[in-house]
């Protein structure tokens, strides 16, 4: 191979690898503002054992919660962590209703609005949307 060829092709190595380099910076850069990682580990999130022996209610810190998601969500199907309480893999993310103070699942009402309380139908989120105009 002659030096021109040779040339040529360290050139491009170069910006191949300078392109990767900033794709990976900037993957990173919203990654760690967006993520897990800023996630405050004070904040907390209400979780619920399904098993119908123990119905627990209990927060733990929201950080957990989402690592916990991201390490063994497959698809759109997150399994329950193990409860707090009985042991059992059957705790799911749960909701307490500003209005009524009712802990129920995350999504109980289905298509509506996740937070949607199915004891007095209060949804934080749907007020939200109202008061910011949507």
């Amino acid at each position: 191979m002659d030096q021109g060829k040779k040339s040529l092709l360290l050139v491009l190595l170069v910006i191949v690898l300078g392109v990767v380099a900033v794709l990976l910076f900037l993957g990173r850069a919203r990654r760690g503002s967006h993520g897990v990682e800023s996630i405050d580990s004070a904040e907390k999130t209400w979780m619920m054992c399904t098993d119908p022996g123990c119905q627990a209610k209990y927060e733990i810190a929201k950080k957990e919660y989402f690592e916990f998601v991201e390490n063994n969500r497959t698809g759109m199907q997150v399994p329950g962590m193990k409860c707090g309480e009985c042991g059992k893999t059957s705790a799911f993310r749960a909701v307490k209703c500003g209005k009524c103070g009712n802990i129920f699942l995350y999504g109980a009402k289905g298509l509506d609005y996740a937070d949607r309380c199915p004891k007095c139908h209060y949804s934080k989120m749907e007020q939200d949307r109202k008061a910011r105009g949507g």
